[in-house]
């Protein structure tokens, strides 16, 4: 049996019916375009719904992934942004800390430019002593390092007395040793 589509129109509207070959049409629909939901014919209704629902299910799940991509890029960015959050209180703590060894280092300096630490005699070898830091500075430890530099000048004479000291001081951050180095040489005073 084969289905042909016929088209009656009516007073309020137009509505298309199903019709089976040699079987009367079926009264037209009276309703308004207003409350009539679909203008299908009645034997491909569940087909159309069905094609419509989909459609709808389509929409949705493109919807779907669209919010799932918009949640995903947005807990990226979150996560990075946390990432150089971290990175920025590590490198200011870092910073901070090195400020403190320079800090450290100028003071002994200071110190044994002053006469207030005494060189170590290296005599011919290297001298070397450590110390544990106290007050802003605990949890450094200083190292001095005396060497006898031999030097000559302009006429070719030897020069007596300089010495390279190498002040060194290592602290713990972060789990790992950090170290900062200060290198100068001296010249006894002659008194």
């Amino acid at each position: 049996m084969t289905r042909a589509l016929t088209i009656r129109r009516s007073r309020v509207g137009m509505a298309l019916r199903a019709v089976r070959e040699g079987e009367p049409a079926p009264a037209a629909s009276l309703r308004s375009p207003r409350t009539a939901r679909s203008v299908v014919p009645t034997a491909a209704a569940p087909l159309a719904c069905r094609m419509r629902n989909a459609g709808r299910l389509r929409e949705r799940g493109v919807m779907l992934l669209e919010a799932l991509l918009a949640v995903m890029i947005f807990a990226i960015g979150v996560i990075t942004l946390g990432r150089c959050v971290s990175n920025l209180i590590a490198a200011e703590l870092l910073k901070e800390e090195d400020a403190l060894a320079r800090r450290a280092l100028e003071n002994r300096w200071a110190e044994v430019e002053s006469g207030a630490v005494p060189l170590m005699d290296a005599g011919n070898g290297s001298a070397s002593r450590s110390e544990e830091l106290k007050g802003p500075f605990a949890g450094m430890t200083m190292k001095m390092t005396t060497v006898p530099v031999q030097k000559k000048n302009e006429k070719e004479e030897k020069i007596e007395g300089i010495s390279a000291v190498t002040l060194t001081v290592t602290w713990q951050s972060g789990g790992e040793e950090q170290s900062k180095e200060l290198i100068v040489y001296v010249y006894p005073r002659k008194r």
